[in-house]
């Protein structure tokens, strides 16, 4: 098999959000049921050194802004990757 014939492996064929994408959430919270939709506006990587109690794993935070929700009651949310799905 030739290198340059292997399926290349990025954060879009993993199903894994980007800014741009609408997601829905997959986990409620106070005041965002469950189901609600939302467009990533920001997406950042924790820093793992600051945060010696999660094994020094870096992991994604999502920031979503959230369809339906009233600005006062909080406007934009922030998410890991595990409480989002991808829709498009």
């Amino acid at each position: 098999m030739k290198v340059g014939s292997m399926l290349e492996i990025t954060r879009e064929t993993l199903g894994i959000p980007k800014v741009g994408n609408l997601v829905e959430i997959t986990r409620a919270s106070i005041g965002v049921p469950k189901g609600t939709t939302g467009l990533v506006v920001d997406a950042w990587e924790s820093e793992s050194e600051q945060n010696p109690e999660v094994n020094n794993t870096p992991y994604w935070i999502y920031e979503i802004q959230l369809f339906g929700i009233e600005k006062r009651q909080g406007g934009n949310r922030r998410y890991l990757e595990m409480d989002l799905v991808v829709i498009s």
